[in-house]
């Protein structure tokens, strides 16, 4: 009967509910139609989505891209930051949160000391920097050089870098060319140096550069798509 396969459905397509719900809950509003639209469209596509984050909680991001999600774990703006302990349970898997173990986005806001870059790493932060899609540093807690810091990114997957308030981080804005940063804050870091026109070729939407000591004309910019600037 319909409700037979209906039960035997939900069934083939089950995954761990605090898992997957928490995720849900991360994605953004047009991500969620998205992933709803390609539900709609191939339940057997889903059930290969949700058969693969249960099955390889570690390494969800590839998947997730298949369906125009690009940060589905992003915990960059939690009410109530993480703390490095709560971060270190989160990776471990200590917190038995499943494919949630491996954040997309993150914040130092809640962090008791700042992240050197430059100095050796405890290995969860190291785990978590190389998977971003989105950093915010919470404030003054990322002190180093921004080569440092970009080479412990992922070079083509970072897309927002928030270092508001970073006066710390030193380095030239040529450590950003061919990368595909599309929200830049450097507003406050007074230690960059350098020439605006090495952003010309990003894909910028949002960049603020206000407190900061750089030089160049804006007009190297005109090609960058940005809709808010500083």
């Amino acid at each position: 009967d319909g409700g037979g396969e209906a039960e035997a459905r939900a069934v083939t397509l089950s995954l761990d509910n605090k898992s997957f719900n928490i995720v849900l809950g991360c994605l953004l509003v047009a991500e969620q139609a998205a992933l709803a639209q390609s539900n709609m469209a191939s339940a057997q596509v889903v059930q290969m989505l949700y058969k693969t984050l249960r099955d390889h909680p570690d390494a969800p991001l590839p998947l997730f891209k298949q369906f125009g999600v690009t940060n589905p774990v992003d915990l960059s703006r939690l009410r109530t930051p993480l703390t490095e302990e709560s971060v270190e349970l989160l990776v471990t898997g200590a917190l038995g949160l499943g494919c949630c173990s491996t954040p997309t986005g993150m914040s130092f806001a809640g962090f008791t000391q700042p992240v050197h870059v430059d100095r050796e790493l405890p290995g969860f932060l190291v785990h978590v920097l190389s998977r971003l899609v989105v950093l915010r540093a919470g404030g003054n807690r990322i002190h180093g050089p921004l080569p440092v810091l970009v080479a412990r990114l992922p070079f083509h997957q970072i897309r927002v870098l928030d270092l508001q308030g970073c006066d710390r981080v030193t380095g030239d804005l040529s450590t950003f060319y061919g990368m595909k940063i599309e929200v830049l804050n450097l507003h406050g870091c007074r230690q960059v140096t350098g020439n605006i026109d090495a952003l010309k070729d990003t894909p910028l939407t949002s960049l603020d550069l206000a407190g900061t000591n750089l030089e160049g004309d804006i007009e190297s910019l005109k090609d960058c798509p940005l809709q808010v600037l500083n």
